[in-house]
């Protein structure tokens, strides 16, 4: 099995920092929020029993745990974009790595490149990669929205869960279809405000400082529709599995926010946070109503 490095329990000092770096979200330009979360040591706010995904997951089939949804959504995310042997692929927003190392088990794929705007993530998720046998995987630091690749370098670009962070992310569509070679594939998963909903101030808020969403990206199926086709893209295909991704997880949260593991690990403003947003994603109001979850596909025209 891969080593996890997950920690057992926060120090009073790591509770500290996170503390700390959390409040300044909310004080500081949204230009620089992401280099605060570049500081988080985000394994204290994970909620997964062993690994290190950090996602929904997609909860078809009823899994046991938050791993094993985890991995459903990195196959699933596979099977729509198409990936296949012999395949060069990029990943876009990588954390740790899990679902890195299970493509790299479950495809013999000619290279796989995985990258992340955090040092700290990319490090851990090379010391993972080795212990597992995979050095085949290379992770690098990087961002979606200034890939350092080639043109027409890769056959797929995935990205789950991470490209609502960048800024922006038509800079990162733009991107991906300069790296992928024509006939390649974009596929992304990663919640999204429902089609034709106007976010409450507060949900906005929470986007920009929390999520560390710049108020770009913030927009529903059919922005995604509008940026894919402004980079070029054809093909579009945009899935709600809302109700295989983003309500599950808010049912699991609900009874893994009270575990003793996650209550000593996840910091309280976090754990609050999240219990604040399960409590109000039942039914089809309020957030629940405010929030879709979007499996997107596209490709670059070409053969």
């Amino acid at each position: 099995m891969t080593a996890t490095h997950l920690p057992a329990k926060a120090s009073i000092a790591a509770r500290t920092r996170q503390y700390i770096l959390l409040a300044s979200l909310f004080v500081i330009p949204q230009d620089r929020r992401a280099r605060v979360l570049q500081h988080m040591d985000g394994r204290y706010n994970l909620f997964g029993e062993e690994g290190l995904n950090h996602n929904m997951g997609y909860w078809a089939g009823d899994p046991d745990s938050l791993d094993e949804a985890s991995d459903a959504l990195a196959r699933l995310l596979a099977d729509v974009g198409g990936l296949r042997d012999g395949a060069r692929l990029l990943d876009v927003g990588c954390g740790f790595g899990d679902q890195d190392m299970l493509w790299a088990q479950e495809y013999d794929l000619a290279e796989l490149v995985a990258i992340d705007i955090v040092e700290f993530k990319v490090e851990l998720a090379r010391q993972r990669a080795r212990a597992a046998g995979l050095d085949r995987v290379r992770f690098d630091t990087g961002t979606g929205c200034r890939l350092r690749y080639p043109d027409s370098s890769f056959d797929h670009v995935f990205a789950i869960e991470s490209s609502f962070h960048i800024r922006t992310r038509a800079a990162f569509f733009a991107e991906a279809f300069r790296v992928l070679r024509p006939g390649g594939r974009l596929a992304l998963a990663e919640p999204a405000p429902a089609r034709g909903v106007r976010l409450s101030r507060m949900a906005v808020l929470m986007q920009q400082t929390v999520v560390a969403t710049p108020r770009e990206n913030i927009y529903d199926a059919d922005g995604y529709r509008r940026e894919l086709q402004r980079a070029g893209f054809t093909g579009i295909e945009i899935r709600s599995i809302k109700d295989q991704a983003f309500t599950p997880f808010m049912r699991y949260l609900r009874r893994r926010l009270t575990d003793p593991v996650v209550v000593g690990r996840v910091n309280p403003m976090v754990r609050a946070m999240w219990k604040g947003w399960a409590e109000r994603a039942d039914g089809q109001s309020g957030m629940a109503g405010e929030q879709d979850y979007l499996l997107v596909t596209a490709s670059r025209p070409g053969s």
